[in-house]
């Protein structure tokens, strides 16, 4: 099983494709692409984003359905899919803290 991920463009936010073709910010909400052919076409429609400016850096991650939805099964997608491990000084975790 794996979903398409990219980055939105507007402001780097990590997104994942759903089953109408636009982006959420939810891992929860992304279409899961079960075959091979149906990761190539959920890349095509990655790259007609990425050609319309919509997102940067689209790919396939495997994910894995646990008894709370799904997650991410590498450690790496695992980060982009809960945010930083750190609050960064522009980031709303580090603003609430000033």
């Amino acid at each position: 099983m794996q979903v398409v991920s990219a980055n939105r463009l507007s402001d780097g936010t990590v997104v994942y494709l759903n089953s109408q073709g636009n982006w959420g910010e939810s891992l929860a909400s992304a279409t899961v692409f079960a075959t091979p052919a149906d990761v190539e076409a959920g890349l095509r429609q990655a790259q007609a984003a990425i050609a319309a400016n919509e997102v940067v850096d689209a790919f396939a991650i495997p994910v894995e359905q646990g008894v709370d939805g799904l997650h991410a099964v590498s450690l790496r997608n695992a980060i982009r899919e809960l945010g930083p491990t750190i609050a960064f000084k522009t980031s709303p975790i580090a603003a609430t803290r000033s």
